[in-house]
Order: C-alpha cells, then sequence, then structure tokens
C-alpha cells in the first residue's frame, strides 16, 4: 500500500555504472538484479514510508538501463519510488548511441513507459554553444564535445543524488566521464580532464575547502576485463550497517580528506535525520491534490505544505507561549505578596500559588520539549523560504553556481535545507523549464519589500497583529513598558528611601502609612519589566526586526538597480540577493531556536 506523500522531500539515489555490465560471464543479470532490488530496498526502509524515493538517471545502455527496468518493475509491484530520466541530449539524437539492438528495443520500451506514467524525462541544459551543440549531436564518432554532453550528466547525477548507488569494477575511468570519475566527484575529489572536454563550471565544486560536491556512495562490485589501475583508499561510511555492497563516504588518506570525511558523515546522518523527521510531521498536514506536485514541479507543493506546517505549529507555538505567561505571572504576583504575609495564614495560600506556578511552568516546558513546535515551525519555514528563494532564481533564469547559497557553518547544522535548494535547482536543469526574468521584479522584489514594510511599520490594527506581525513597533513597546516600569520602580524606591532615612536618621515622618504601597510599586514595577523583557526576548522582536531591517534595505537597493543593469549584472544581483536572504534566515532561525521556551 502506498503512502500519500505529496509535498514531502523527496530522497534521491543517483546511478552509474558501465556499459558493458555483461561482456563478463562473472556478472549473472539475475544475480545483479537482486543486489539492486536488495539496495534500493534498503534505502526504502532507511528513509522510511513518509519520504519519497526518487531514483535519478541518465538511461545509458547497461547499468541505467538495468536499474530503470528494475524500477518500472517495482511500480507494477506497488512501490512508491519515482524514476526520474535526464538525457544529455534531444532524446533522437540520444538514442542512435544504442549499437546493440537488444539493448535499444529495451531503452525504447522504458522511454515509453516513462512518458505514459507520473516518471519524468527531461532534457539537461549544457555549457556548449549552439554551433557546438550542433556539431555534438550529430557527431557518430564521441568526439570530444558529444563526450562532454556525457560527462557533465555523469557530474550532474552524481552531484544532486543524496547516494550515489555505483555498479562499477573499481578501477579508474579510461575517459572522461565514466563510473570511476562520477564515484570520485561524488565522494569531494574531482578527477583531472583533457583540455578539450568542456565542463559546466557551475557543477563542479566551489573549492576544496567547501567540499559541496560531496557525500555518500553505495558500491555494487562488478566485474569487467580492464587494465585500468584500481582506486584504493576509499573511506568506507561505517555509520550506516548495509547489508549488500560498501559504503564510501570519500577518497584518499590526507589530514584535509579525513577532516571532509567527518564533515560529510555528519552532514549525511543529520540531513537523513531531518529529512525522515520533516516527512514524518508532514504526512499530519496534507494539502490539495490540485496543486502541481509531480517530478521537477513537486517544489511547488513542497512549498504549499512547508508553509502550512509553519503556520499551524507557529500558532501552537504562539499558544503555549502565552499559556506560559498566564502561569507564571499569577506565580510572580504571589511571589512578590509572600514576603508581606510570612506569618499568617493567608501566606499558605500565596505559597501554595507561586508552587502551582512553577509546577505548571515547568510540565509546559517538558511539554515544548517533548513536542518541539518551535523547531518544527522553524524547519519547515525554512524549507519553504530556501525553496521560494531559489524558484524566484529560477524564475530569473539564474544558473546554480558552484558556489552554495548556505555558508559551510550552517549547511552543517541545516543540511536539509541545503538539499531542498538543490532539489529546486533541478527544475532549472531542465532545458524546456520555461523562465520568466521580466517578471521577478513584481513577483518578488517588490512583493518582499512590501511584506517588510508591512511588518517594520509603528502602528497595528489588533493586538493580534501587534504580538504576531509587528515586531519593529512589539519591539519598540515593549522597550518603552520596560523602560517605564524599571524607572518607575527606580523613582519610587528612591522616594521610600528618603522617607525611611528621614524617619530613622532624624525622626522625621514624612508619609511612613505609605511605605507599603511604595514597596509594592517597586516590586511590581521590577517584576513587570522583568516580564515584558523576557516576553520580547521569547518572541525575539529585536533579532526579526533587525533581519527585516537588513533585508529590506537590500531589496530596495535590488528594485531599483534591476531595471537599470545589463541582463547579465542583474543576474549577478540577484543571486547576490538570494544569498544574504537565505544567510540572513538561517541566522533568524539560530537566533530563534536559542530563544526557545524549552532552553528556559
Amino acid at each position: 500500500m502506498q503512502t500519500d506523500c505529496t509535498g514531502n522531500i523527496p530522497f534521491i539515489l543517483g546511478i552509474t555504472g558501465h556499459r558493458d555490465l555483461f561482456t563478463s560471464t562473472e556478472n549473472s543479470p539475475e544475480a545483479l538484479k537482486d543486489q539492486i532490488r536488495q539496495a534500493l530496498s534498503f534505502w526504502q526502509k532507511k528513509i522510511g514510508p513518509n519520504t519519497p524515493f526518487w531514483l535519478l538517471t541518465g538511461l545509458a545502455e547497461g547499468a541505467d538501463l538495468l536499474v530503470a527496468e528494475i524500477v518500472l518493475a517495482l511500480q507494477r509491484e506497488g512501490e512508491n519510488i519515482l524514476l526520474l530520466a535526464c538525457l544529455p541530449m534531444p532524446e533522437s539524437a540520444f538514442r542512435k548511441d544504442f549499437v546493440n539492438v537488444d539493448a535499444l528495443s529495451t531503452y525504447t520500451n522504458i522511454i515509453e513507459r516513462i512518458t505514459n506514467s507520473d516518471n519524468k524525462l527531461f532534457e539537461l541544459k549544457n555549457p556548449l554553444s549552439s554551433i557546438e551543440f550542433e556539431t555534438a549531436i550529430n557527431d557518430n564518432e564521441f568526439g570530444a564535445l558529444r563526450n562532454a554532453l556525457y560527462l557533465n550528466q555523469s557530474l550532474f547525477v552524481a552531484k544532486y543524488c543524496n547516494v550515489l548507488l555505483a555498479l562499477w569494477d573499481g578501477h579508474e575511468s579510461k575517459g572522461a566521464g565514466g563510473s570511476a570519475d562520477a564515484v570520485q566527484y561524488k565522494l569531494g575529489n574531482t578527477p583531472s580532464w583533457p583540455e578539450n572536454i568542456i565542463v559546466d563550471k557551475n557543477l563542479l565544486p566551489a573549492s576544496d575547502f567547501d567540499g559541496q560536491v560531496s557525500g555518500i556512495v553505495h558500491h555494487i562490485l562488478v566485474s569487467r576485463n580492464t587494465d585500468s589501475p584500481k582506486i584504493t583508499e576509499l573511506t568506507e561510511f561505517t555509520s550506516i550497517e548495509i547489508g549488500i555492497g560498501k559504503l564510501y563516504s570519500s577518497v584518499g588518506k590526507t589530514k584535509g580528506k579525513n577532516i571532509l570525511n567527518d564533515l560529510i558523515v555528519h552532514e549525511f546522518q543529520l540531513m537523513l535525520d531531518e529529512m525522515t523527521f520533516y516527512n514524518q510531521i508532514a504526512q499530519n498536514h496534507p494539502i490539495e491534490s490540485s496543486i502541481q506536485s509531480d517530478g521537477l514541479s513537486s517544489t511547488n507543493a513542497i512549498f504549499e505544505k512547508a508553509d502550512a506546517i509553519a503556520i499551524a505549529n507557529q500558532s501552537k507555538y504562539r499558544n503555549i507561549v502565552k499559556a506560559f505567561f498566564t502561569i507564571i505571572t499569577p506565580g510572580f504576583i504571589a511571589y512578590e505578596l509572600a514576603g508581606n504575609y510570612i506569618n499568617e495564614l493567608s501566606s499558605v495560600y500565596i505559597l501554595f500559588v507561586v508552587l502551582l506556578a512553577i509546577l505548571g511552568s515547568w510540565l509546559l516546558i517538558k511539554y515544548v520539549k517533548k513536542n518541539d513546535h518551535k523547531w518544527q515551525y522553524q524547519l519547515a519555514r525554512g524549507v519553504a523560504e530556501t525553496v521560494r528563494i531559489r524558484e524566484f532564481l529560477n524564475i530569473a533564469d539564474v544558473e546554480p553556481t558552484a558556489e552554495p547559497l548556505i555558508p559551510r557553518r550552517y549547511r552543517e547544522n541545516l543540511p536539509l535545507l541545503n538539499h531542498v535548494i538543490q532539489l529546486t535547482e533541478i527544475q532549472w536543469w531542465d532545458k524546456n523549464y520555461q523562465s520568466s526574468p521580466e517578471s521577478i521584479k513584481n513577483i518578488w522584489l517588490d512583493e518582499q519589500v512590501k511584506f517588510l514594510d508591512s511588518r517594520l511599520v509603528l502602528s497595528a490594527n489588533s493586538v493580534s497583529d501587534l504580538l504576531y506581525k509587528r515586531p519593529r513597533y512589539a519591539a519598540h513597546l515593549c522597550s518603552k513598558i520596560a523602560s517605564f516600569s524599571f524607572y518607575t520602580a527606580v523613582v519610587f524606591g528612591l522616594v521610600l528611601l528618603i522617607n525611611l532615612s528621614a524617619f530613622y536618621v532624624v525622626g522625621f515622618d514624612l508619609f511612613s502609612s505609605f511605605n507599603g504601597a511604595l514597596m509594592y510599586i517597586v516590586q511590581y514595577g521590577l517584576m513587570l519589566a522583568g516580564i515584558v523583557v523576557l516576553w520580547s526576548e521569547i518572541a525575539g522582536y529585536e533579532s526579526t526586526t533587525l533581519g527585516y531591517s537588513s533585508l529590506k534595505t537590500l531589496y530596495e537597493r535590488a528594485t531599483a538597480l534591476f531595471e537599470e543593469t545589463p541582463d547579465r549584472s542583474s543576474k549577478k544581483m540577484l543571486l547576490e540577493l538570494a544569498k544574504e536572504a537565505v544567510f540572513e534566515h538561517v541566522t533568524w532561525t539560530r537566533s530563534e531556536m536559542a530563544s526557545d521556551l524549552k532552553e528556559r
């Protein structure tokens, strides 16, 4: 039975492998199929029933077609798995490279089944000029330009999958873009290719330091006749026990590679944890089936569901915070009264209220830790915002870059957001994707300025607006109330001090009958100041206001420059703006998590 995972975040398994799998008698087709089925079953069980399972393949002869056949068979058996096939050139040109009649027949059958189902077939954008591309697709001799298309397809699959399933002999590649190159690339060790091979710079890592293109390889060993040297120094990924094949997380034994391996292992495990956690929550928030959610367009549904999750959990957390202050305020009031009635019967009732407030707040904090509504809200809001920002870049035809939107120090803690950005980038790589750069000012820049303006006004139409939609105004009022209460307490405290000093030092009674009232004003003035400051801190008004203000400045500048700059400059500006927006959001997320009630 399939689970409706519409709008959930998918796990992507990429495929690389040799074309000549069965030239060696040691590779039994049935044995390989069984191993592949075991590998697919392992990852399905690992991610759980709530996580969509995508298989990304290039549909080349050999390993790609074999795995595609198995996936289509699993679909007929009722398994919830999607086949995402990317071609390096038009399908009519791609099929010419099948020299084996049986392989061509298998390929034709698979293409027909993909196009007549929910599976997806798309042609990748490429770094060649139009003249170079025409030369490449009409080249029947596998020259440098045609090889470049296959190399970039191989790099695309390796970069955009979470795990690369490699049906590989363990030896180095002879040409450019073989299985060994894809494996090393996925493990953060980009091979060197001939100078006449054009590689898309946006598929390469930004730097060795960043380690952006890196991840996990699931290796199923196959046999081939080759004289290429064997690749050694592959580091096994031992955090996950696997029943078939081996998992690798890096290649090389240098100190730098070991540090990179530690980062990869940590990020991958945390990404899996965040993905399964998020998708488990997402099952409780179904979205309308009318929202486009198939294949490459699934990010629309992901955004809608993430937004719904964020709103629902934000509301729950706000109600918890209100309940917290409803509980502690009587406790504070009773605490301030307790000292005045310590030897009277009423002190019993007062202390009971204090203890009840302590117990109630303690139980509420335990509830917060157990249900983690704020973390659910923050994670879902992060997913929604990163999808939204990257989708705007897609619409503006801003190509994905090797340099990621999220800085390394934040990807280490929020790897799911980086995965979501890459997931949204896949849409851009579809050659048939329709961008609309001329509309980006209206649908993104202007709308964002309006939103930020609405959050920064110093007025509110209701208490709800004030508390939850006007952080600048709320911060301003909280500061004024807290300051007024504090200074009122200080002034009345000085009056009380003068009165007591006059009475006890010189025996002059100014208004001793008001001493009790003065003391109450001091006590409750300080108490009110403390409660207001605590509310402001938990609500995060100051940090939110600072973030909104800095973003508003950037968006206003971008809006002013957008129509004045050439197309290429506009794209660069939008990319920088997106980086700032993502950086601001993850910074805000960390700040918000620090003010969570569970940290009290």
